[in-house]
């Protein structure tokens, strides 16, 4: 049976993260009983023990290796298309779920315009605030990002590539991230701004709540 949602974990010699984030990934996993998970740590050629720790201490967790370091964003691409669900989460090592994240994130996958959301983000000390909904403008040829109050549900820029849901079908019709941007940041901003400029939805969501360790 396929499942509805993939939730994709990068991974590299983040063995201690691995065992620090999962419980709390695998807790909100089954709080949503209304959808199927998988759940995939993909390791992009780690030099730790994080494979064997997945095979003894994270059983139920699909465990896929790349063919070479790839670095974050070709990992994730290779990942997404590994997956068979409608929906994939692409999601660092470093971060941890609210039980209730999935839940809220999901519903906004009963339009099918949309095509990915993401929610408000914390620190590990679970209060403070990192990011959420995010808007940008050009300035005298400078490209610049703003914060919006965390509670502004209102039409975002993009959605945060350490914890988002994404409609798998359209992520791949764009080709994935771009690795235009490696090693990291901007990768995310690209592809949702390439998904809106197609009339797809990038959604906000206050209530799905995330920690990242950063």
């Amino acid at each position: 049976m396929k499942p509805d949602v993939t939730l994709i974990i990068t991974n590299w010699n983040g063995s201690d993260l691995l065992r620090e984030c999962l419980p709390t990934v695998l807790e909100a996993v089954r709080f949503d009983r209304n959808h199927l998970y998988e759940v995939m740590v993909i390791d992009d050629c780690s030099t730790d023990n994080s494979l064997k720790i997945l095979a003894k201490e994270f059983p139920e967790i699909r465990a896929e290796k790349t063919p070479e370091n790839l670095g974050f964003q070709e990992a994730n691409n290779y990942a997404v298309s590994l997956a068979e669900s409608k929906i994939v989460m692409p999601m660092n090592n470093d971060i941890k779920l609210e039980p209730k994240a999935l839940h809220y994130l999901t519903q906004h996958f009963d339009n099918k315009d949309t095509f990915a959301v993401s929610g408000k983000i914390f620190a590990f000390d679970q209060t403070t605030f990192l990011y959420g909904n995010r808007g940008g403008y050009f300035q005298k040829g400078h490209f610049h990002l703003y914060e919006k109050p965390p509670e502004d549900n209102s039409q975002t820029l993009f959605a945060c590539g350490g914890a988002f849901m994404v409609n798998r079908q359209k992520y791949l019709d764009l080709g994935g991230f771009d690795s235009m941007y490696h090693p990291l940041y901007y990768e995310e901003i690209d592809l949702s701004y390439r998904a809106l400029k197609r009339g797809w939805k990038v959604y906000y969501e206050p209530l799905s709540i995330a920690y990242h360790k950063v």
